[in-house]
């Protein structure tokens, strides 16, 4: 999973969101007192949506940890469905998310 492509997402209706988001697919862990597995699905300048097995475990707030190592995001939960969270990424001198577009790069290691 650690192959990383990344496309606009088709709106479904009338789109809300403040920035677009892109269709992805990485391996990633949430790391707060533990670490739990998760694969992120989408992805925008504000946030996320990441599958994970059980939701219900999840704290507030957390670090993400992308495709091993390779970027680290704190970030905030939004919302919990059965399988899917949503985050918010908590802007950092240090760990400001990418833009979408950079993922590719930090992703495959590229990035120097």
């Amino acid at each position: 999973m650690s192959d990383l492509a990344l496309s606009p997402a088709e709106p479904c209706g009338r789109e809300q969101r403040r920035f677009p988001r892109y269709l992805t697919l990485a391996t990633a862990k949430i790391v707060a007192e533990g670490a739990m597995d998760c694969a992120v699905l989408n992805i925008s300048k504000g946030g996320a949506c990441l599958l994970v097995a059980d939701p219900a475990g999840i704290p507030r707030t957390f670090e993400l940890v992308v495709d091993p190592g390779r970027l680290r995001v704190h970030c905030n939960l939004a919302w919990r469905s059965r399988h899917r969270i949503g985050v918010s990424f908590i802007a950092g001198a240090d760990d400001a998310p990418p833009v979408p577009q950079a993922w590719p790069t930090v992703l495959s290691g590229e990035e120097a």
